[in-house]
């Protein structure tokens, strides 16, 4: 079976095609031999990377390809983080302003109800003596009203 490149108009057979390989995990060791070879040298040659190989027994049972590609992707998530950094350090900063003004907002709440009943108190205390006084005036006559009588 042929299969057509829309692209450049050739054929290929499936067989040339290239599957997906499955997944490869590693192991423990493997990983840390991995990150050693990438902190030595991110981008290595096919020579220095069969060298590696050759001298580190835990990466010898893997083919070069799985190499190549778990230093590829190991860039990729370097370079990730590396974009994200200054983001992730505004993103803490932001939260901790967040944390700061979610407990100023809880003392003004506390401070607000604070002051509503100190308010209702002394409206309550306000309207009290206003009663006094309109008792008191009702009860006695000022000094005014006391000249209107004895004029009259």
């Amino acid at each position: 079976m042929e299969n057509t490149n829309l692209i450049s108009g050739e054929k290929e057979s499936l067989a040339d095609a290239k599957i997906p390989a499955k997944p490869i995990r590693f192991t423990a060791e493997q990983r840390q031999e991995l990150e050693r070879l990438f902190r030595d040298c991110p981008r290595p040659s096919e020579a220095r990377l069969q060298e590696y190989i050759d001298i580190r027994p835990a990466l010898s049972n893997l083919e070069r390809r799985h190499l190549q590609l778990w230093l590829q992707q190991r860039r990729r998530r370097e370079k990730m983080e590396n974009s994200l950094s200054p983001l992730i350090s505004k993103n803490s900063e932001m939260k901790a302003q967040n944390q700061s003004l979610l407990l100023r907002n809880s003392q003004l709440r506390n401070q607000s109800l604070l002051l509503n009943l100190e308010n209702r108190r002394l409206k309550e205390q306000l309207q009290q003596q206003l009663k006094y006084v309109g008792t008191v005036n009702s009860s006695s006559s000022t000094p005014a009203e006391d000249s209107n009588k004895l004029q009259s």
